[in-house]
């Protein structure tokens, strides 16, 4: 009776545990770009995605969520990478599309913040040197001024005595002189010679004009061909007091104002003819040199 009571028993628990119905299924099918990448599903390796265009990784899951992953190493750095939840149905097929994303790994953070942290140290420290640099060319301007303030009143003597010149190179206007007129502002110096043909300005600043050979002042003849009154030509000659402002070594540092004219293109020397002695050419020039001088 026993026995029979075991049997009895043992054949209900077959039928209440041995006969569980089996859990609904649905099909998978996984595409991935990149192609050919390692699967995970549910923290478990399943397999790689086809490397085939138009083919698929299928799998059959039970119902529910499920989680997949897929991860491509790139380098150190980087790596490529997705993180889906998808819901399965029973009895259903689904095809989905991975796209994988670049993303940084642990050491390519720490990569990163090194570099940004070097970065915003070099911006800092360059912006700190800009200042510097900045407050250097202040000073400097700052020293400039004052030194052209200090030259302005040091050649002011001179600068007044040129700035009221009107040479004339001849007798005089009306009996077709031309005219020399300087502009003296501390060291720039601006000439103006007016002879009817052509009109010559030119500038240079002082402090490029060598002082010993601007100083010369010769005397030379100054030789022309006019029209007489009965409509014939003559040559003549005059007598012709000349002085050039030099340039030091040879630096082209005299600069024209007008480019109309092709006699002040930029050059090393430039030559002041005051025809007759009269024109007081050395007191002039005397003044030129003091302005030259006292701006080296």
């Amino acid at each position: 009776m026993r026995l029979i009571l075991k049997i009895f028993i043992g054949l209900a628990l077959l039928i209440l545990f041995g006969c569980t119905p089996e859990v609904p299924k649905g099909t998978l099918r996984i595409d991935t770009i990149p192609t050919d990448v390692p699967l995970t599903i549910n923290g478990n390796f399943v397999g790689n995605s086809s490397s085939g265009v138009g083919q698929y990784f299928a799998i059959e899951l039970p119902e529910g969520d499920h989680n997949i992953t897929a991860l491509v190493v790139i380098d150190k750095e980087k790596q490529l990478f997705i993180d889906k939840s998808i819901f399965v149905a029973p009895d259903t097929l689904q095809t989905i599309t991975l796209k994988l994303e670049e993303r940084l790994t642990g050491f390519g953070e720490q990569e990163k913040s090194r570099r940004e942290a070097e970065a915003a140290e070099k911006k800092r420290l360059a912006e700190i040197e800009a200042k510097r640099q900045e407050a250097i060319k202040a000073e400097k301007r700052r020293k400039e001024a004052e030194k052209l303030k200090a030259l302005r009143v040091k050649n002011k003597p001179y600068s007044d005595y040129l700035n009221a010149q009107k040479i004339y190179v001849g007798k005089n206007r009306q009996a077709g002189a031309s005219i020399i007129e300087y502009k003296v502002d501390g060291c720039m110096i601006k000439v103006n010679i007016d002879n009817f043909d052509y009109v010559q300005n030119f500038s240079v600043n002082a402090t490029s004009l060598d002082a010993t050979k601007s100083a010369n002042v010769e005397n030379s003849k100054f030789y022309f061909v006019g029209s007489s009154l009965f409509g014939g030509e003559y040559a003549g000659e005059r007598e012709t007091v000349q002085y050039k402002l030099v340039c030091k070594g040879a630096n082209k540092c005299i600069k024209p104002d007008d480019t109309r004219d092709s006699n002040t293109n930029n050059r090393m020397s430039v030559t002041v003819d005051h025809i007759d002695k009269a024109n007081y050419a050395a007191e002039v020039n005397a003044a030129l040199v003091n302005v030259i001088k006292n701006c080296q």
